[in-house]
């Protein structure tokens, strides 16, 4: 399945190339978040993987998935690599976005997975999606999950590759938006001291997220000399972040 709301030709590419696939077309500029609930909500598998456009799955991600729900796992997902000739800004992205993901992940429980490279039992879909209410942001969700005493399960073998490219000022943007999103969705989830305290300590979040960035990166040993070289860069957009985060917190609107 596809789901779609772009201007570039991704759905005549679709209905001429992959026949078979099942093509669901939105307006063009309908959130990620919209998009994803929405496939969701259409898929019908008992397994249902989920990766997006910018991604390039290994080729034997979708056995690592079915091997993993053969031995029990209910909802889970595998690492995100970055392709070796990405720009400096490429790397930064990257970071920016999936240093929680980095390759290889350990084989263990983990408290949230990049809805680049996730999985689910279609019966847990069928149970707490329509609480996401229009809108899959896949931290929620997975909390969601976790707080109802579900495991979501690390399969190291299911990598796929990052091959987005973003220009600076685009992809601080939607730093900014993304991050105004998430302190919207925490708004409406948390009392009124706990969206002051967000306020109060989203100053805190770039050095925060650069620190579990390092980390990740020196724990792993993956891409060392990338991240120190894009580091400015990779700082800007937690900046951006934070100051949407702080925002959407604060107002409760995205």
């Amino acid at each position: 399945m596809v789901v779609d709301a772009s201007s570039d030709g991704t759905a005549s590419l679709v209905k001429a190339h992959f026949p078979y696939a099942r093509l669901l077309e939105y307006p063009c500029g309908t959130s990620i978040e919209t998009l994803r609930y929405h496939g969701l909500m259409h898929a019908t598998g008992d397994i249902v993987a989920l990766t997006e456009q910018h991604a390039m799955p290994a080729s034997d991600w979708l056995e690592q998935i079915r091997r993993a729900v053969e031995a029990g796992a209910e909802a889970g997902g595998g690492g995100v690599a970055q392709y070796g000739g990405a720009s400096l800004q490429g790397w930064a992205l990257y970071f920016a976005r999936y240093y929680r993901f980095l390759p290889p992940l350990p084989r263990q429980s983990f408290t949230d997975f990049s809805a680049l490279n996730a999985f689910y039992r279609r019966s847990l879909l069928d149970r707490y999606l329509k609480e996401m209410q229009g809108c899959f942001a896949e931290t929620f969700f997975h909390a969601l999950l976790r707080t109802n005493g579900h495991i979501l399960t690390a399969v190291p073998g299911a990598v796929v590759t990052n091959l987005q490219e973003s220009p600076f000022g685009e992809f601080a943007l939607n730093r900014y938006r993304s991050g105004r999103f998430f302190g919207s969705q925490l708004a409406t989830r948390a009392g009124r001291f706990r969206r002051a305290a967000g306020v109060a300590l989203s100053a805190l979040l770039p050095a925060i997220f650069w620190l579990r960035c390092a980390a990740a990166v020196m724990t792993r040993r993956s891409y060392v000399g990338a991240f120190l070289l894009s580091t400015p860069l990779l700082l800007c957009y937690f900046v951006c972040w934070a100051w949407g985060e702080a925002l959407g917190c604060a107002s409760g609107r995205t």
